[in-house]
């Protein structure tokens, strides 16, 4: 979900001001991912949808089935939705169909259809400079989620 608003500043007559939130609401995502990551993004996707109920989020091992022409479907799948959720980390970089999915969506829908997951620190896996100079790849809980799992 997004949240903007619009203030304005500097008017001649002291009036009362109205601030009016745009949100944006998603009803269906792409989850992007390295199948080395499925059981964290999995675990994330549940905390999505308890947040989110109803969002529809294409995963793929969930939704192709045998004969799919897969490759087209991940094409109309994308074009189809509201955000993509990349999921960041080692695998994701190294996968060349991670790759091919978020530099689809950078090209068929632009920076902001795509809305990093990071699973781990940007300081250990920078994220593509495509993406990295335009968009945030940190989250403040990955520090406390190493952390803990450290000792």
């Amino acid at each position: 979900m997004q949240l903007k608003f619009e203030i304005k500043i500097g008017a001649s007559q002291p009036q009362p001001c109205v601030v009016r939130p745009e949100t944006k609401r998603y009803r269906s995502a792409f989850a992007s991912y390295a199948n080395d990551d499925r059981d964290a993004v999995l675990a994330r996707i549940q905390g999505i949808a308890k947040g989110i109920p109803g969002i529809d989020i294409f995963f793929d091992r969930a939704a192709l089935h045998s004969g799919d022409r897969w490759k087209k479907r991940l094409e109309e799948e994308i074009l189809a939705r509201d955000v993509m959720y990349l999921f960041w980390s080692d695998a994701a970089r190294r996968s060349e169909w991670v790759e091919w999915e978020w530099r689809f969506a950078l090209t068929q829908r632009g920076v902001d259809f795509i809305d990093p997951v990071p699973l781990v620190s940007p300081e250990v896996v920078p994220p593509p400079p495509e993406l990295g100079d335009k968009l945030h790849f940190d989250d403040w809980m990955l520090a406390y989620m190493s952390s803990s799992r450290d000792r």
